[in-house]
């Protein structure tokens, strides 16, 4: 008897405020290397081609973003793998479950991260009393990719050298993205991120995955900082960072783009 073993899948979380277009360009790539790709879209952000629903992000509770991802992590975990196998009538093959890539970019990396300690965690009664969901101690996530993801938010140094760009040169660019950003981010909806903050920060000890941190040297919204908290309360034994100089926080809509894809295509072949 035959087994194939699959690919890994991907889910793909976005960042708060904006929507799956962030991570697009990523899903597209990795679909394009032949990898199944889920991209969430989280209680009031944007689907693809469309818009933040201020409403309902305002009454968005954080948990209700960790479901949206777990929901779509237990999709991923029971679909068939259509296409996977050559002829899925032959009883000589075996298709045997693949495991799940959790990739987060910017918010979206803390979600990843809770669903990485859920189901790592021993104790399902903690879980429950953190907000947790111990049902994902049965799911099976392979590592944890993040891109620029933060603890420590707003680099105030690099938003005043980018509005001095834009100054400089003459455009608007980094200036409309700021007053968008502030447009998509009712202040419930913030508060509502930084319990999310405050409750993955305590759950990071659990994490056990493997792991690889992405992150912009240039980021104005997550400071360098976060990468060395992360680094030192990961509960991962297997853990590393690599830095871009530039890219910003949208990165996957940079230049640098190709090149965040190229690593992460590296670290999903190890």
């Amino acid at each position: 008897m035959t087994t194939i073993e699959s690919k890994p899948k991907i889910l793909l979380i976005h960042g708060f405020g904006g929507g799956v277009h962030e991570v697009q360009p990523l899903a597209d790539d990795l679909v394009a290397q032949g990898y199944q790709v889920a991209c969430p879209v989280l209680a009031g952000h944007a689907p693809l081609g469309g818009r933040v629903d201020r409403r309902i992000l305002s009454r968005a509770r954080w948990t209700d973003w960790v479901e949206d991802a777990h929901r779509e992590l237990q999709h991923l975990v029971c679909a068939t793998e259509s296409g996977q196998l050559q002829d899925s009538s032959d009883s000589d093959v075996v298709a045997t479950d693949s495991d799940v890539v959790v990739i987060g970019f910017s918010m979206g990396g803390l979600i990843a991260f809770q669903l990485a300690a859920q189901q790592s965690g021993n104790d399902p009664s903690a879980a429950q009393q953190s907000g947790d969901d111990p049902a994902l101690s049965g799911n099976r996530i392979q590592s944890v990719i993040t891109i620029n993801t933060p603890i420590y938010y707003w680099n105030l140094l690099q938003v005043a050298r980018n509005l001095l760009d834009d100054l400089g040169n003459r455009r608007l660019d980094h200036t409309r993205r700021y007053f968008r950003a502030k447009g998509n981010s009712p202040i419930p909806a913030m508060l509502e991120f930084l319990k999310l903050l405050r409750n993955t920060k305590r759950l990071l000890p659990r994490v056990n995955s493997p792991l690889l941190l992405l992150q912009a040297k240039d980021d104005d919204t997550v400071r360098l900082s976060s990468v060395n908290y992360l680094l030192s309360h990961l509960g991962s034994e297997q853990k590393s960072a690599r830095f871009m100089k530039k890219g910003g926080h949208l990165i996957l809509h940079s230049e640098q783009a190709q090149e965040v894809s190229d690593l992460v295509s590296a670290f999903l072949m190890q």
